[in-house]
């Protein structure tokens, strides 16, 4: 049993997890990354196909709440802070 509900939660290679992406874009350009960088690395852990209807939807995901993704807003959207 445990075996089986672990098997369902691991992440699916090749799908789009807009949410886990944009929340993974945002904390590694907080270790510095830059964010072609950090789109590398979504794409390597999987959270991302690669495709540009999976990356406009984590640009969905980050254009509502510039608050909790404030460096991939800024870079994305090129918004000055005041």
């Amino acid at each position: 049993m445990l075996l089986l509900f672990g098997q369902s939660m691991k992440a699916q290679t090749g799908a789009c997890q807009s949410y886990e992406a944009a929340f993974n874009l945002e904390a590694r350009m907080r270790y510095g990354l830059t964010l072609q960088q950090a789109k590398e690395w979504i794409l390597e852990d999987g959270y991302s196909d690669g495709s540009a209807a999976c990356f406009s939807s984590i640009k969905n995901e980050i254009n509502p709440m510039p608050y909790a993704f404030p460096l991939v807003n800024q870079t994305l959207y090129r918004k000055a802070r005041r």
